[in-house]
């Protein structure tokens, strides 16, 4: 349901990701003032359905320039997208953007609440160490580190021989994103990450609706919005829906995308806030916290 990637860019690391999810759940973009640290997000809204992200931020950056977003897997024993009643709400990641600064404190930060988080991967990066895969599984945070100035995962497992649950859908599995974005990626030297995002290889769908590309056209479900986020300028860079910014013809909805990244910076942020509604507006708030920097390679 999700492309995680990130890359070295020769200044800083950028991390950047899809949001693929049925078109019916919305992101919307919100701001929060903290202490010790602020920070821009994106919140997950699923209305009417029992799956335990409704409400959770589920990727962001904050005032110190840690970023991290995230990619649902399910454990093996797990009925997948059903709330965990045993799980307490996932509000513990806006806990982290307000506390941790570094990957390493954003870790700690986990593994002291590691049996109660949800499971998958998190793409963590700060302003000055190398990001991490933190895959948080059976109560446990087991680590993936990049390679060569690139880093990349989906909903599959990073470390485990069975990286594709049993139970798990191969079009939300989509081990197929995985190779296609490392292969993108060209170990650190290859596509820009707004191109890695946007591709259309593998995108026609199948008898079942089902796409398998990054930038996802299924008839049921596809892209709902894109991020790059920037760890140096702080700064959440915000595509609402398709990045490649039109519909393909397979999609039962119609939804207008921008097709464009517009930078949403910490260091300009007053108030809690809603930035961009699930409608794609950008609101008075999220006006005048725009930026004017250029895209991150």
């Amino acid at each position: 349901m999700c492309t995680l990637v990130g890359r070295h860019t020769g200044a800083q690391w950028v991390l950047a990701s899809n949001s693929d999810n049925p078109y019916d759940v919305t992101n919307h973009v919100i701001s929060c003032v903290a202490t010790p640290y602020s920070y821009v997000a994106v919140e997950v809204l699923c209305p009417g359905q029992e799956v335990a992200w409704d409400g959770m931020v589920t990727r962001g950056v904050n005032s110190a320039g840690l970023a991290f977003t995230y990619a649902y897997v399910p454990e093996h024993s797990d009925t997948p997208i059903v709330k965990d009643d045993s799980l307490p709400p996932q509000t513990w990641t806006r806990e982290m953007l307000a506390s941790a600064a570094t990957v390493d404190e954003a870790l700690r930060f986990m593994e002291q609440r590691a049996g109660q988080i949800l499971t998958g991967n998190y793409l963590i990066g700060d302003r000055h160490g190398e990001p991490v895969i933190a895959e948080v599984s059976g109560g446990r945070l087991t680590l993936t580190k990049s390679r060569d100035g690139a880093i990349a995962c989906t909903n599959v497992w990073q470390t485990s021989p069975d990286a594709v649950p049993d139970n798990w859908p191969a079009e939300s599995a989509s081990p197929e994103r995985s190779e296609r974005s490392w292969t993108m990626l060209g170990a650190g030297t290859g596509a820009a990450l707004a191109e890695v995002l946007g591709d259309h290889d593998r995108a026609d769908v199948d008898d079942a609706g089902r796409a398998k590309s990054i930038c996802s056209h299924g008839t049921q479900m596809g892209t709902i919005s894109s991020e790059l986020l920037d760890t140096r300028s702080r700064t959440l860079w915000w595509c609402y829906g398709w990045p490649c910014g039109q519909a393909r013809g397979n999609e039962n909805v119609q939804r207008s995308s921008w097709g464009t990244y517009v930078p949403f910076s910490v260091d300009r942020i007053e108030a809690d806030a809603e930035l961009v509604t699930v409608d794609g507006l950008i609101t008075p708030a999220g006006a005048r916290v725009l930026a004017t920097a250029p895209l991150p390679a």
